[in-house]
């Protein structure tokens, strides 16, 4: 569960240039004065979260992630866009590009289909990912949509709007942001994120194309991602199920039938890997709960609600033995704590 360090640069060089002090900026996220080697090579969510989070506040910019993406080439990115650059269309620049995005963040899992008329770019949010606070979450799926959409001009030099965008969420108030910089029909509330492009708009030749530096780039992008640890596949399905079930409440056996297995089976795998379901499930709804609770919109029921539990004292029963203390306390002490 990781981004790239440089995406963490990108984000202080992208506050210090809306007029944020970067000593001040770095040290309210709680990191050193950015240097080659200032990061670890792979930062967590939480870092990433901090660090969004301060820095849109400190700027005043809701739409960091919209921004980002907009005015800058991003370090963070730049490994990809290399592989990008160098392949022989759009289209496989695209292709290159969900093949090696593992290198950025495992946050997003990138996939392309291509249709008669249209090829759609999808990001599927890593459930780890999908139960942290909204906002981080939300900036960097615009962001990852924008540089999406932006690349087509820096790789062939020619303006094309996607056909349209699709956000799985509602969006800030700045709804006029989004069509500005998309130029497209937008849909919200989607159930993932994703970008459609005409097909011939795919079609086009990239000028920089390079097959003897593109399989250099490839080779070593491959290499960096054998070495890249990601949690194993079953139990990110697992999580994926328990998400998509909410506000109902799953169990083991619809699970293993989603996954074509026996419930003696799944157990048997995930016991292999150190858990279990329940200990999967909770995970989910702790992270969950305190990200409502955080937020500060919704009242105990409807928190309750959410995350399948019969009543609110249920909730609160679960997140103080979890917490060690009431989601009441939690909320007060979160908010003494960013006077």
């Amino acid at each position: 569960m990781y981004f790239s360090k440089f995406l963490l640069s990108d984000i202080i060089e992208f506050g210090v240039s809306n007029g944020a002090d970067q000593k001040s900026l770095c040290n309210a996220i709680g990191v050193a004065l950015p240097t080659p080697d200032s990061f670890q090579e792979k930062i967590s969510y939480e870092l990433m979260i901090r660090a969004i989070n301060i820095a849109a506040q400190t700027i005043n910019d809701e739409n960091l992630g919209l921004h980002l993406g907009e005015q800058v080439m991003l370090k963070g990115t730049e490994q990809v866009d290399n592989i990008m650059r160098n392949s022989p269309t759009i289209e496989e620049a695209f292709a290159n590009a969900v093949n090696f995005s593992k290198l950025i963040s495992d946050a997003l899992a990138c996939s392309m289909v291509k249709t008669k008329n249209y090829t759609t770019i999808s990001f599927e949010v890593n459930p780890n990912w999908a139960v942290l606070e909204s906002h981080a979450v939300q900036q960097i799926i615009d962001m990852t949509l924008v540089c999406t959409a932006k690349s087509i001009y820096w790789l062939t030099g020619q303006k094309h709007a996607p056909k349209e965008v699709r956000l799985n969420y509602s969006p800030l108030k700045k709804r006029n942001e989004y069509y500005r910089i998309f130029d497209c029909t937008l849909k919200f509330n989607e159930r993932v994120p994703s970008i459609i492009f005409h097909n011939p708009t795919l079609n086009q030749s990239v000028p920089t194309y390079n097959l003897g530096l593109l399989d250099f780039l490839k080779k070593g992008a491959s290499e960096e991602l054998k070495k890249i640890q990601s949690e194993h596949p079953l139990v990110m399905n697992v999580k994926e199920i328990v998400l998509n079930k909410l506000p109902q409440r799953t169990n083991i056996a619809e699970i293993s039938a989603a996954l074509n297995l026996s419930p003696r089976t799944l157990q048997r795998k995930l016991q292999a890997l150190s858990t279990n379901f329940k200990a999967i499930e909770k995970d989910i709804l702790i992270k969950l709960a305190s990200k409502f609770i955080l937020k500060g919109k919704r009242n105990i029921e409807e928190i309750s609600y959410l995350l399948g539990f019969s009543e609110a004292s249920a909730l609160i029963r679960f997140f103080k033995q979890e917490m060690n203390t009431t989601p009441k306390k939690y909320f007060k002490d979160y908010i003494d704590k960013s006077k």
